[in-house]
């Protein structure tokens, strides 16, 4: 075999490897928040519920996070606990402002009562809500 013939077969192969690899990095990690600032997004492992599919409450709240929607509230606020509970493990990916830890933020929001949605907009939508409220509302 010439050597131009192998430096071919050898390209080709790299190229095939490369986009094997692409295919399974994209399939199997999501992007997922890391903070509740907003900022910063890495990868991580996409969830395994047996069939590899996101729950509901998973995909809502990766998709208010992507839309730049945040949820203010205060660790002693019952309704707040209720709409984190009402996520379960997903609320994890909720970009969450703690207003006891962080009132500047807070108040240069706007914010005034727990727990409180704001929209990338900067509209506000206080109160307790179902899911499929939120997801209405926001598009998600």
């Amino acid at each position: 075999m010439k050597k131009k013939d192998r430096n071919i077969i050898i390209g080709a192969a790299s190229l095939l490897v490369i986009l094997v690899a692409t295919v399974a990095v994209t399939t199997f990690l999501v992007p997922c928040p890391t903070s509740a600032s907003g900022f910063a997004m890495v990868v991580c492992e996409a969830p395994s519920d047996g069939n590899g599919e996101m729950s509901f409450e998973e995909t809502l709240a990766r998709c208010l996070t992507n839309k730049g929607v945040k949820m203010y509230g205060a660790y002693w606020c019952g309704h707040c606990k209720s709409q984190k509970e009402s996520f379960g493990d997903a609320f994890q990916y909720v970009d969450y402002v703690e207003c006891t830890e962080t009132p500047s933020i807070c108040e240069s929001a706007g914010v005034s009562g727990y727990p409180t949605w704001v929209g990338p907009d900067l509209a506000k939508y206080p109160g307790n809500r179902e899911l499929s409220d939120l997801a209405d509302l926001f598009g998600c």
